[in-house]
């Protein structure tokens, strides 16, 4: 299990089109350790085709946190695969679950769709599959047993503050 209780991780999830990236861009921009969206990624490099490229990929990305850091967000996390593979009718298996199992995040934050959704080189699924894949991002991380926290759209500031102030109010002074 990949665990260093001295680093706080928190997830930026949500549907295609949901802002993630930006967030996670922002965060950054804001003097946070991030790490890319593992979706991008995989979807760059086809690692859709292999769940187990995907689990690869993901602690490929654990391993590049640096020392010192105490604070990680995700853009995305694992758990993110399986709502993918759901939302295209295909089964997870228990394998893949307890793979997810394996990188613990402190928080999860699922970010509203934006309200004009568009499809570009990432982003290739119809408005109905990427509302479902949202959907299934909350189920998996309820399933995992993670306590999801809802960002609505607003400005990106804003959705920056509220997931500041979320982790402020939990866990330290930022």
């Amino acid at each position: 299990m990949i665990e260093n209780k001295n680093i706080r991780r928190f997830v930026i999830s949500g549907s295609p089109c949901s802002g993630k990236t930006t967030i996670i861009n922002e965060l950054a921009q804001r003097g946070f350790f991030t790490t890319p969206g593992i979706g991008r990624i995989a979807k760059r490099y086809n690692y859709c085709q292999n769940f187990n490229s995907l689990i690869e990929l993901a602690f490929d990305l654990e391993s590049l946190i640096p020392k010192g850091i105490d604070i990680v967000f995700s853009c995305g996390g694992l758990p993110d695969s399986i709502a993918y593979l759901k939302a295209y009718g295909k089964q997870a298996t228990n394998e893949h679950y307890e793979f997810c199992r394996r990188i613990k995040y402190d928080k999860v934050f699922i970010l509203s769709m934006i309200p004009n959704y568009f499809q570009d080189e990432f982003r290739d699924q119809s408005y109905e599959l990427a509302m479902n894949i949202g959907k299934e991002c909350e189920n998996v991380y309820s399933y995992l047993g993670y306590e999801t926290i809802y960002i609505p759209f607003m400005s990106i500031d804003d959705r920056v503050d509220r997931i500041l102030s979320c982790i402020k109010a939990n866990y330290m002074n930022l």
